[in-house]
């Protein structure tokens, strides 16, 4: 069986990824599996919609398996989130090609840049860069430029192209096959503002949703993912970061610094003047403004954030992903995680309570992330992992179709 893997947020799954999901099933593979960040985002921020509802919209639109990335590997740095994904992939113990968006290169291109993560001299420039204050990408990028020849260090200057550098860099060191398929982007860019050809960025449906306007959202997601959004739209059941603002603020300040330092992001120091600046900022913009640096722009801020209303540690995404966690599949997605289960694999939850005591320090994680997303829902309502325990696992709703 050939098996394509995607590493995705669906923050929310849109007409882009099911346009990707087609391409990817005209390349002639078997099976689509997705890893998935749950209730949090890589931005730092509560996904719009819980991982229940963007897995189930996955799984109506072509995905035949979507599986849990933790939190800890969310709430880290690109670096950490492509190690963390491609990690879990790894541990499926499943021959995958993986599969990405992107607005330039080709696939060799990718594997060109990601050699150049380990090239003496981009290594040395890129430390002189992030002396001068110089934030991660953009040091990356400058220091590529000076070595590698066009369009190679172009794929630095785009955010998904960036990325797919990333899980190729990843792929490299963690020896798996170089089997890559970029896909180019279709319709916007990843923050434009509007439609195009029926599609339109997550970004901008976000900002739709939040807004009351559902017109265009439904115009730009396909007509199976509709009804689950329309019901969470009904419901109020969705985020809105602004309702956490003073929740961040009041926590920020708080902190001690230890706790803040072991956040992933924080350095240099920095667990100081988060705590003090936050109890002089009236507002989470103001605080924004008073931390923002070179160093540390809004993006690598904004996840400093996520992980302390997380109680992040950044020791746990140091590791490769512990486990497996299904959120929502079908019937090819049952036959790949039973081939999974055969092989040399790493441990399949279904239920948390059994993760939760098989690895406490992620399960508490995990628990602390889902009170956290409930809270910034705009109709708010406590639906923590513990109702887990009582809600029916995919694996008993496959039980109850055959009867």
């Amino acid at each position: 069986m050939e098996v394509a893997a995607i590493i995705a947020e669906y923050n929310p799954f849109h007409s882009g990824h099911q346009y990707q999901i087609r391409e990817i099933r005209k390349a002639g593979f078997d099976a689509v599996v997705a890893v998935m960040s749950g209730n949090f985002v890589q931005r730092g921020e509560t996904a719009i919609f819980s991982k229940w509802i963007r897995a189930s919209a996955a799984v109506s639109c072509g995905v035949d398996l979507v599986v849990e990335l933790p939190v800890p590997y969310v709430l880290s740095s690109a670096e950490g989130f492509s190690f963390g994904a491609v990690s879990l992939l790894k541990g499926m113990d499943l021959p995958f090609t993986l599969c990405f968006g992107t607005e330039i290169g080709e696939a060799e291109d990718f594997f060109a840049a990601a050699r150049g993560f380990s090239d003496p001299g981009i290594q040395a420039l890129f430390k002189e860069k992030q002396k001068e204050g110089k934030s991660y990408p953009r040091a990356w990028f400058e220091s590529a430029k000076a070595f590698l020849p066009d369009p190679i260090w172009r794929l630095f200057t785009y955010p998904n192209s960036l990325l797919g550098v990333l899980y190729c860099k990843q792929l490299l060191d963690m020896g798996l096959p170089e089997k890559i398929l970029p896909l180019k982007r279709k319709g916007v860019l990843h923050h434009d503002e509007g439609e195009n050809e029926g599609i339109a960025s997550a970004s901008f449906l976000r900002w739709c949703l939040r807004s009351d306007d559902f017109s265009l959202v439904s115009r730009c997601v396909p007509k199976e993912t509709q009804p689950l959004y329309q019901k969470a739209a009904d419901e109020g059941a969705f985020t809105d970061p602004a309702l956490l603002e003073k929740t961040i603020l009041y926590l920020l300040s708080v902190m001690p610094d230890d706790a803040l330092s072991r956040i992933p992001g924080v350095s240099e120091g920095l667990e100081h003047k988060i705590r003090r600046d936050a109890g002089q900022s009236l507002s989470l913009s103001e605080l924004e403004q008073r931390l923002k640096s070179k160093r540390y722009p809004l993006s690598r801020l904004r996840r400093i954030f996520g992980g302390a209303l997380v109680g992040m540690d950044a020791s746990l995404s140091a590791a490769p992903a512990p486990y497996i966690r299904v959120l929502d599949m079908n019937e090819t997605g049952q036959k790949l995680l039973r081939e999974i289960k055969k092989r040399n694999a790493l441990p399949v939850y279904h239920a948390f309570s059994r993760l939760k005591e098989d690895f406490p320090d992620f399960g508490e994680k995990e628990e602390q992330a889902t009170r956290v997303f409930s809270l910034a829902l705009r109709t708010p309502f406590l639906e923590t992992e513990y109702k887990d325990l009582h809600r029916y696992t995919v694996k008993q709703r496959f039980m109850e179709e055959k009867l």
